[in-house]
């Protein structure tokens, strides 16, 4: 619902500069050849405590970013093209047993690329619909210690692991391009993208390794050479 608010709000400001005439006269027409890229960034840091029954504290950093680059071809009505996602997450985790002296740190490294072709639906001036198919392919580095600390003793294990996965993935939302000047727009929007990855660590698809599904908000600029 916020999101909605947000886009809403944003839609009328738009609405109310462009009905003004002058400013957005020569600057609304969304045809041609464009470029541009979206961001999304994500830091977090969560902490969570134990009850009597469980005894285990846990503290989750995570760190996340990613990148939308992208290049089309716009009618005025529809917007085709090819996009890029490139997504970075670092996420690192402790879990304490207060009880035993049980310690487990976990980091974790995901690097994410996906290629997509697109079409975006343009309509009431500054809105697009978008939809999109493409490949996603991940590799997820993961290193584990296991610590037993009782007093003066202590007593460890490690272990890592690496998995290298891809599969078909589709992506859908909307959102607005507002005009700025000389044919820069400010982009912002809404998308959902969803994903399956397949284990390729043989040279060919394996096993299901994960399935994804993100909701972002992403912020960004975008180029028409009119």
């Amino acid at each position: 619902m916020k999101l909605i608010k947000v886009l809403a709000i944003a839609s009328g400001i738009a609405a109310v500069t462009l009905n003004s005439g002058v400013a957005f006269a020569k600057r609304d027409k969304r045809e041609g050849f464009n470029f541009g890229t979206s961001v999304r960034m994500i830091d977090n840091n969560d902490r969570a405590f134990g009850d009597a029954s469980s005894g285990v504290d846990a503290n989750v950093k995570v760190n996340s970013q990613s990148y939308n680059p992208f290049m089309a071809w716009s009618t005025g009505l529809l917007n085709l093209g090819i996009t890029a996602h490139l997504e970075s997450n670092n996420s690192s985790t402790t879990e304490t047993n207060k009880d035993s002296g049980h310690v487990v740190d976990r980091n974790a490294s995901a690097d994410i690329k996906g290629t997509s072709l697109f079409g975006r639906f343009l309509f009431g001036k500054v809105m697009f619909m978008e939809f999109g198919l493409g490949i996603y392919k991940q590799k997820l580095t993961v290193n584990n210690q296991y610590k037993d600390i009782n007093g003066s003793a202590f007593s460890g294990t490690t272990d890592s692991y690496v998995l290298d996965s891809a599969g078909p993935g589709y992506h859908m939302g909307y959102g607005l391009e507002l005009p700025i000047t000389d044919g820069f727009y400010f982009t912002t929007s809404y998308t959902v993208r969803i994903f399956q990855l397949r284990d390729i660590s043989d040279g060919m698809f394996g096993a299901k390794r994960a399935y994804q599904q993100k909701r972002e908000i992403t912020f960004g600029v975008e180029h028409y050479l009119n």
